[in-house]
């Protein structure tokens, strides 16, 4: 059984802001280069464009949690089509999944050489849990915000490390 969840982090603002005014500059000096009959000007200008198109445009990242099998899959997803996968857990070796504000957590998070990611929608809409597992001697804690569903299907098979 196949379970996907899809979480959406929006834009800041700040970052609407700043393409909004990276895209006026390049329009500016575009006209200007053409008013003042300077060529080398372009070159600046298109060089905003390029930039507003790579960091801009395809800028809106989720995270894509799929359980199947005893693997979880934790991939982050920019502009629709770029993949790239973060996380591949054996679920045996999950030590607990419990809500982010569990006072367990507090030792855990204290650990020597603990590793912590983000992998929410930083909205404070979601419930957010947080993924404990052991990966070469190293505590790692996930922050992430399941479904309903998810963690149903999660707790068919590994309801002793789930707290809810």
């Amino acid at each position: 059984m196949e379970k996907l969840c899809v979480v959406k982090r929006p834009d800041s603002q700040s970052k609407k802001i700043t393409g909004i005014l990276l895209v006026i500059l390049g329009v500016v000096i575009f006209v200007l280069s053409f008013l003042f009959w300077k060529l080398v000007l372009i070159l600046p200008a298109i060089a905003c464009f390029v930039v507003y198109a790579l960091n801009y445009v395809h800028a809106e990242i989720s995270f894509d949690y799929t359980f199947f099998g005893s693997e979880m899959k934790i991939a982050r997803i920019k502009g629709d089509n770029r993949r790239k996968l973060l996380h591949m857990i054996n679920m045996d070796d999950v030590r607990m999944i419990t809500k982010a504000d569990d006072p367990i957590m507090y030792n855990v998070e204290k650990e020597p050489g603990a590793i912590k990611k983000d992998y929410t929608s930083q909205t404070g809409e979601g419930t957010v849990y947080k993924l404990v597992y052991k990966e070469k001697d190293k505590t790692v804690i996930l922050d992430i915000e399941p479904s309903e569903e998810f963690l149903d299907a999660l707790c068919e098979k590994y309801s002793k490390v789930i707290t809810r």
